[in-house]
């Protein structure tokens, strides 16, 4: 009889940008690869470099026989996920499949087992786009970026980057905002709301090369003049990459309760429909309790920063404590909430609104552990994205392995996902318990079954 002895998650193995229309003639294909990493524990020559470019672009072109592009590839213990950045640009991740070393008791002998498709394609998918995403904001398209630069220049362009980023991917724990690049918002009443908005509308009217703004409290989005697209990616860029570094410089004693976080950092915007992209110049504002303003300008000049700090540091400080009474006073109202039914306590919940990108839950959405509920939710969605339209009105009800009732409700741009680990429940009774959960938490929303 054998026993699980250790169970290894899934890895990044490796990670590469190519294009498809470069080194065509025999002896250099190695000229096809922009960017290759490999998990550091391996050591790969060029031959094998040239190996997966090669096997990456033949299940592409396979997969085009048939009028798709082929999204992944699966073996007995890797998989090979693939994503088109642009015409003839692709990125790909070789992941390891999870297993589980068993122990034999009769000869001690050790047996791997793999759990294949523990986590759907999708999942790497948004990975992929996300890394992309990134890259965009900071460098352009990369097509452009390759249009203007000379061949040696893109590549080192590239290898900044990658090198800076994806040897520190995280796959675990799940962070559904990035994954998803979704937006948390911070609630205000209409006399903060006011309050905020006159503040910058003050700083914006300093000089007319201040094009936009984004202001964001701890982790949560406040205000942002910027195109929903260009929200979505530079609000998470800043909340993971930006802002935890800061909030780490400042544990360890900065005194200044503000300060320019950064300056003339140049990013590169979609713009609103209609208006073009280009980069812009990204001038970032911090009080030391939390608030980030993000100036946009289309051209950058120390002078205005030498007035709009003035202004930001006589006013952000205490519009910041205002925006901390908020969060507080959100905080102290689920307890208010909770009913004497002790199933009430057992209900998880993701919300996701669609035309905002806005997402929400009871659970920290950054950090999730590696759970049922997770990997539930980006398998359901993931289908149901293929099946049903956002607009489209449905409820699905299931069990899981461990008997907890999954309950996902789509409408008109809305998905509520919720987990209920009450095994004695029907499904007339877990359904009744969601409604009770759902008028609790989301009372204005009405998914329409």
């Amino acid at each position: 009889m054998s026993q699980v002895k250790i169970r290894h998650p899934i890895q990044l193995i490796k990670y590469l940008v190519f294009n498809t229309t470069w080194g065509t003639k025999e002896g250099s294909e190695h000229e096809k690869l922009i960017y290759y990493y490999v998990k550091p524990t391996l050591v790969v020559g060029i031959d094998q470099k040239i190996s997966d470019v090669g096997l990456a672009e033949a299940v592409i072109n396979f997969g085009r026989q048939f009028g798709q592009v082929t999204k992944s590839l699966q073996g007995d213990r890797l998989r090979f996920i693939f994503h088109e950045l642009a015409p003839n640009f692709w990125s790909s991740m070789f992941i390891s499949e999870s297993y589980s070393v068993h122990k034999s008791g009769e000869d001690s002998t050790q047996i791997a087992e793999y759990h294949e498709n523990e986590i759907c394609d999708n999942f790497f998918k948004l990975k992929l786009e996300n890394i992309y995403n990134y890259f965009r904001l900071l460098n352009g398209p990369i097509e452009e970026l390759c249009d203007k630069l000379s061949r040696q220049e893109f590549l080192d362009k590239c290898h900044d980057f990658f090198d800076n980023y994806v040897p520190h991917i995280e796959i675990l724990p799940f962070n559904l905002i990035e994954l998803y690049s979704s937006i948390q918002y911070l609630p205000l009443s209409n006399t903060t709301f006011m309050a905020v908005q006159s503040l910058l509308n003050c700083v914006q009217a300093n000089d007319w090369r201040i094009d936009s703004y984004i202001f964001i409290y701890n982790d949560q989005l406040v205000s942002s003049s910027l195109s929903l697209f260009d929200t979505q990616i530079l609000y998470n860029y800043l909340t993971n990459i930006v802002i935890p570094d800061a909030v780490k410089e400042e544990i360890s004693g900065i005194s200044n309760k503000t300060r320019w976080l950064q300056v003339d950092f140049r990013i590169y915007l979609m713009g609103h429909p209609g208006h073009g992209s280009a980069f812009r110049n990204l001038c970032l504002f911090r009080s030391i309790n939390g608030s980030t303003i993000g100036l946009i300008l289309t051209e950058f000049d120390e002078n205005i920063l030498k007035e709009c700090g003035t202004l930001l540091s006589s006013r952000l400080v205490s519009l910041t404590n205002k925006l901390h009474e908020t969060v507080t006073q959100i905080a102290k109202q689920p307890d208010s909430k909770l009913t004497n039914d002790s199933s009430a306590k057992d209900i998880k919940f993701i919300y996701f609104n669609y035309s905002n990108c806005a997402q929400r839950g009871n659970s920290n959405c950054r950090k999730l552990i590696d759970s049922d509920f997770t990997r539930l939710i980006i398998d359901v969605e993931s289908d149901l994205q293929q099946r049903f339209t956002e607009e489209q009105v449905f409820e699905l009800i299931g069990k899981n392995m461990n008997d907890a009732w999954l309950v996902a409700r789509n409408s008109d741009s809305r998905a509520l996902f919720a987990m209920l680990n009450y095994k004695n429940a029907n499904v007339i009774e877990a359904s009744e318990m969601i409604d009770a959960m759902q008028n609790k938490h989301f009372k204005n929303l009405f998914f329409g079954i």
